[in-house]
């Protein structure tokens, strides 16, 4: 499952002011800095957890999703949050939000309700992957409430919030935050509020910037669709793969939606092989068992499918240029 980079920058931005070297930060994590170097990247939901785990370690705040949410500039959006801010109305926004969001992130499903007096933002995410998923979705609702704010003005106030997950040792933070009832163990995240404020017109809008920021977002969405390639959705399905040795092609071909030979053509049109594939994502599950587990080298090469360790070892040097135990060293002494 591919991860929105947006939640890494905030987070790392709260590392970056509580004195941390961001570079160091991330070789600890065992994530590519580039990764986060342009506004529509992703990274997997393991990497984004064990940042999230990181930071919040660094910061102690349990509630850093919240947190973050109520004070990251609405910058860290970039294009989303310029185009947001531009609409003339709530209303208007959200629906520039729902047109462009896979930007951030295609994963959760937003929505618009209007009910009589009351409307209310909702989601509900596309995975349930514990404190992870909590502290994003801390993170989106305290920062919608924060935009949201920007059109109605300082009287801007919400009605109630709603929390899939149980309610946390520090929900009371929450009451700082939002300033109203919050409803935990609900079947989705939603932020309700007046229905008024959808039409309250802002005096800040620009439509001349709006019309460029569409024609920008336009552009990255037509550069998001041709990395949504087979090669990728293939490489994230091995990439989760809970016995990779084991791949069977009839299978993948079949999960991908195409025979085996339309698999093999398709892969090659997009300039690459199956087994290009799958030495990546072997290389990727071998440093993720280096870097998090205290598997040893021979159990992590039979996980691997190699019957010796010395075929492991001859193949980690050809992947990373360093052997099993060089990489996991230099990973703990960061």
């Amino acid at each position: 499952m591919p991860i929105s980079i947006v939640f890494a920058r905030a987070l790392l931005a709260k590392a970056q002011e509580h004195g941390s070297d961001t570079d160091a930060l991330l070789r600890r994590c065992g994530i590519e800095a580039d990764r986060l170097s342009y506004s529509h990247g992703v990274m997997t939901l393991e990497d984004a957890w064990v940042l999230t785990k990181e930071v919040m370690a660094l910061t102690n705040d349990p509630a850093l999703g919240l947190t973050l949410g109520a004070t990251t500039p609405h910058r860290v959006l970039q294009v989303m949050g310029l185009l947001i801010c531009s609409r003339r109305t709530l209303r208007e926004a959200f629906a520039s939000f729902k047109q462009y969001s896979a930007l951030l992130d295609d994963g959760p499903r937003w929505g618009l309700e209007e009910d009589g007096e009351t409307a209310a933002f909702t989601c509900v995410p596309a995975f349930t992957f514990g404190p992870y998923t909590r502290a994003a979705m801390e993170f989106a609702l305290a920062m919608a409430f924060r935009l949201g704010s920007q059109f109605v003005g300082p009287s801007a106030e919400a009605i109630s919030v709603q929390c899939q997950h149980a309610a946390p040792e520090y929900a009371q933070r929450y009451q700082d935050v939002f300033g109203c009832q919050v409803h935990f163990a609900q079947p989705r995240y939603a932020l309700v509020f007046p229905r008024a404020y959808l039409d309250r017109p802002q005096p800040h809008a620009e439509p001349l910037m709006q019309a460029e920021l569409e024609h920008v977002a336009d552009q990255m969405l037509i550069a998001r669709q041709r990395r949504d390639r087979l090669s990728e959705r293939v490489r994230l399905h091995l990439r989760h793969q809970p016995r990779i040795a084991e791949l069977d092609t009839r299978e993948l071909a079949k999960r991908m939606g195409v025979s085996q030979r339309t698999l093999r053509r398709r892969l090659r049109d997009e300039g690459t092989t199956l087994s290009t594939l799958l030495a990546a994502a072997r290389c990727e599950v071998a440093c993720e068992s280096l870097r998090h587990t205290d598997a040893s080298v021979r159990a992590t090469a039979e996980m691997l499918g190699f019957s010796e360790a010395s075929g492991f070892h001859r193949a980690f040097k050809r992947w990373t240029g360093s052997t099993p135990a060089e990489y996991r060293l230099g990973i703990r002494t960061l």
